[in-house]
């Protein structure tokens, strides 16, 4: 089955969610927005409302996440879509209200107008108008949200995780393009952060957390984040114990030899054999005289180092915005230690590069690690 979302997309990472937890084996096609590829051809064959996700499934084509979701968990017999007659139609109200209510006002006339020039309603006072009114209406029924739907138990359909937690959730996340402050709704409160805590949202979340990051740094006025493109093709093969590896598309002897050779020359270190690496691992350090983030380090003040030729691939460790955005434009994965909270948990394996772009890229990502790791720890 072919999943088409764009990964940072609302309703998008609803479905992805849900494929995670419910380990179904999708093959994602990636739909940049931001190009504008859902408004174009291949992708307005599939789906001429130029909107993703779309699941095709043997030919099967069909869109709409509410639909998607109902669709796969019936093919799966997923217990995260009940059996029982009436559990099943409580998970539909409450998908239906989200879709046809919520999402309406909380999405459509408060914080999309507020952001996005194209969902503007004709003038600044228009818009103003609306997401205004979207906003009074928002708190009405997310009210309805706290006192009724989620005063029967933990999850919106009492004590058992549904697809509308994650149909919901990924709604509500909206609010944190915004800061919309949930301290007025605790249940709501309460049910949002047990969703956003779950194994597979934290898991697919990666390209939302980018993206905020890139809103919040933009309406400060701080630099933007490393814009990466994706990544071409699938992601490679990894070992996912330790040594932590990378096992197909690696690189050629001359790639190799000509990414090692500036990425040790990036100024401001000192080089030298990793001190926690595999054996043959060249490490970049922190100079001595260069003031430092403490918490930048995987020993020492070893910041980033690469694997010998048989692996190629690059481990750092990174912002927080930046470690969601390699991971969401396919460049990297999280290390397994960051993973089980043995390291710092934006320690992230970067694939090895194939060519002389992918080498510039790479480069990038290693010099953004070098800028978190000359941050200065304040109080340290």
């Amino acid at each position: 089955m072919d999943l088409y979302v764009y990964q940072a997309a609302t309703t998008s990472r609803a479905v992805l969610a849900f494929c995670d937890a419910a380990n179904i084996d999708v093959t994602l096609k990636d739909v940049d927005l931001m190009k504008g590829e859902h408004r174009q051809p291949p992708f307005t064959t599939l789906n001429p409302n130029g909107l993703v996700p779309v699941l095709v499934d043997d030919g099967f084509v069909l869109t709409e996440a509410s639909a998607i979701l109902r669709y796969l968990a019936n093919k799966t017999r997923s217990p995260l879509y009940p059996d029982d007659l009436r559990a099943r139609a409580r998970v539909d109200e409450l998908v239906a209200w989200f879709e046809a209510n919520f999402y309406k006002d909380f999405g459509f006339s408060y914080v999309y107008p507020k952001l996005m020039p194209h969902h503007a309603r004709g003038s600044d006072e228009a818009t103003k108008r609306t997401v205004e009114w979207g906003y009074e209406k928002s708190k009405s029924w997310l009210s309805v949200l706290d006192r009724h739907f989620l005063s029967r138990g933990r999850w919106l359909v009492g004590d058992e995780l549904t697809i509308a937690d994650f149909f919901g959730a990924s709604i509500v996340s909206l609010g944190e393009l915004v800061a919309f402050d949930l301290d007025a709704y605790p249940n709501v409160r309460r049910w949002y952060e047990a969703v956003t805590k779950h194994p597979s949202w934290v898991r697919i979340n990666a390209p939302f957390v980018a993206f905020v990051s890139a809103m919040t740094r933009a309406a400060r006025g701080d630099r933007m984040s490393l814009a990466l493109s994706m990544r071409r093709g699938e992601r490679p093969t990894t070992q996912r114990v330790i040594p932590h590896k990378q096992l197909d598309q690696t690189p050629s002897a001359q790639i190799y030899q000509k990414l090692v050779a500036r990425f040790l020359a990036l100024p401001g270190t000192s080089t030298g054999p990793s001190l926690v690496s595999t054996p043959g691992a060249h490490a970049l350090f922190l100079r001595e005289d260069v003031p430092c983030n403490h918490d930048a380090f995987f020993g020492g003040r070893e910041f980033a180092h690469v694997h010998p030729a048989s692996d190629g691939s690059f481990h750092m460790i990174l912002s927080e915005a930046d470690c969601a955005e390699v991971r969401a434009r396919g460049w990297g994965e999280l290390h397994p230690h960051a993973e089980a909270g043995r390291i710092q948990r934006t320690a992230v394996m970067i694939y090895a590069p194939r060519d002389d772009d992918e080498i510039a890229t790479v480069l990038a990502i290693a010099r953004a690690a070098l800028a978190y790791a000359s941050t200065p720890t304040t109080g340290k």
